[in-house]
């Protein structure tokens, strides 16, 4: 594609929308820009979460407010949680600031943190295991093939909000445009 006519993606953000599921009326957050979820409906791989109690007032999304989305009315979406996996596996060995990371650092384990994350840098990591969307293996300062170690107990809402993976956004956004 010609580089003047790339793919407007709009911005991501959060809403909650209400959905049927088979007999079940839930409220799921998703980051599908409203009109495309009018447009096109909800595509599984953009549904977050499902929450645990109704909250929207209108089947139409809304815009998210921090306090109504916490980590004990929050269930994770697989589909999504996979999906995000896959991509994060597929994406960073070619985002640059992560090649220079890993120069950086040799050997070992290079570790994917939430940005949410109050103090990536200077907590130990067995303190940070909800903020670790997953590490790499390195070998002389490159990432490793197929070396993508996906953390399961990686939490997508924690009490300091939404998971937050600006690197991520827009490959996330450009499945469905």
């Amino acid at each position: 594609m010609w580089p003047w006519k790339r793919k407007k993606i709009p911005e991501f953000e959060f809403s909650i929308a209400r959905v049927r599921l088979g007999e079940e009326i839930k409220d799921v957050v998703t980051y599908l820009p409203m009109e495309k979820f009018f447009k096109e409906g909800l595509d599984p791989k953009a549904i977050v979460g499902v929450l645990t109690e109704l909250i929207a007032e209108t089947e139409a999304p809304v815009a998210l407010e921090k306090p109504l989305i916490n980590p004990e009315n929050f269930i994770r979406h697989r589909i999504f949680f996979d999906h995000l996996h896959s991509l994060v596996a597929d994406i960073v060995p070619k985002i640059p600031q992560f090649v220079e990371g890993a120069r950086q650092q040799g050997e070992g384990y290079f570790y994917l943190i939430d940005a949410r994350a109050p103090d990536p840098h200077g907590a130990p990591l067995e303190d940070m295991e909800d903020d670790i969307v997953g590490a790499f293996e390195l070998d002389s300062g490159k990432i490793k093939s197929n070396s993508y170690w996906a953390n399961q107990n990686y939490k997508l809402v924690t009490e300091n909000g939404m998971f937050n993976l600006p690197w991520l956004e827009r490959e996330l956004l450009e499945v469905f445009y």
